[in-house]
């Protein structure tokens, strides 16, 4: 079952995943099969900051899927 990906910060997100670059729009988002989103979202991830202290590279990403697609795949 496929689900999006969706990037909520305002820049663009990028991030090895299995030896593949995932880039992620601003504000916009992917389609990824669930498991694999699961992982690649639960996968941890470098924290970098700037002089001030601030994130260079949030991961504000969070996983949609249709309601309907999930109870489907449920029965």
């Amino acid at each position: 079952m496929k689900v999006k990906v969706v990037n909520q910060d305002h820049r663009e997100y990028s991030e090895l995943f299995r030896d593949q670059m995932i880039v992620i729009p601003a504000n916009g988002s992917i389609e990824m099969g669930r498991s694999e989103a699961i992982k690649f979202l639960s996968q941890a991830s470098p924290m970098t900051v700037d002089g001030q202290g601030k994130a260079i590279k949030p991961k504000k990403l969070k996983i949609v899927e249709d309601p309907e697609a999930h109870a489907a795949a449920l029965r």
